[in-house]
């Protein structure tokens, strides 16, 4: 009895520690815009395509014009994004409805941009306070746990 106690301890403990992993893990892959919301709900021009990628705690995209990347970090429900470059060519309104939101969660202090993450199914929600950005996953990158 004291060896079921003992195992089922542990697979509690193994369990909980292994929670804040996961997050980091199940964003792996590639997401697209669909949509941003800040009291209204602005949905990606059907002509234009933002994608990000997370993977080994360094995150890539592109909008139309411009690539942007840098290194990210995971802690519960948090997204961290440090060390971000981009190019700088002008970029589409709907580009720079993004780059707005990502400035807005910048902390000159910290150095990074935090983000509260939601992961609902194919769905993948950035929240800086007051904006959502809405990222779908394509269904053929689901990762495999």
């Amino acid at each position: 009895m004291k060896k079921l106690q003992l195992y089922t301890l542990l697979l509690i403990i193994l369990c909980a520690c292994s929670k804040e992993d996961d997050t980091g893990t199940v964003l792996n892959g590639n997401w697209k815009l669909e949509s941003i919301e800040d009291g209204f709900i602005e949905n990606s021009p059907n002509d234009e395509e933002i994608t990000i990628s997370f993977e080994n705690d360094v995150y890539t995209g592109r909008t139309e014009v411009n690539q942007f990347g840098g290194d990210y970090s995971v802690a519960k429900d948090s997204l961290f994004l440090s060390n971000s470059y981009t190019t700088e060519v002008t970029e589409t309104e709907w580009g720079q409805r993004f780059y707005e939101s990502l400035r807005i969660a910048f902390d000159e202090r910290e150095e990074h941009s935090k983000f509260l993450i939601i992961l609902e199914g194919s769905n993948l929600t950035i929240r800086n306070g007051t904006k959502n950005l809405i990222f779908e996953r394509p269904l053929s990158n689901f990762p495999i746990l």
